[in-house]
């Protein structure tokens, strides 16, 4: 049994959303797709920033986009996926374990 949100009277099943890329990879993230972009991942910086600069990138041309994330005052340069058929926005475990976040409410906002 999976878990289920209501919102606006869509169900939401995280696991049925789940799809595995298989031609970008953490390594691909930190070197080639930071080289890129002109960001390193998961870098810090000082400020937010309004620019975001995409490509696309590997077997399949994914499109990635680098920007910048504030989550509890901390600014770090992220790169995403850009899925426009995805109903939400995900951000890995990765990222945010260089955040020193552990989520235990999936529906709260990181603030």
């Amino acid at each position: 049994m999976h878990n289920t949100t209501n919102t606006t009277n869509t169900t939401y099943v995280p696991i049925a959303l789940d799809v595995l890329i298989t031609d970008v990879k953490s390594n691909d993230l930190h070197e080639k797709v930071s080289e890129l972009l002109y960001k390193k991942y998961l870098s810090n910086t000082m400020k937010e920033s309004d620019d975001v600069k995409g490509i696309l990138f590997g077997e399949f041309q994914r499109p990635l986009c680098s920007m910048t994330l504030e989550i509890k005052g901390r600014v770090k340069n992220v790169h995403f996926l850009v899925d426009t058929g995805s109903p939400r926005t995900f951000v890995c475990e990765e990222a945010l374990n260089s955040y020193k976040l552990f989520v235990t409410d999936p529906k709260a906002p990181f603030l």
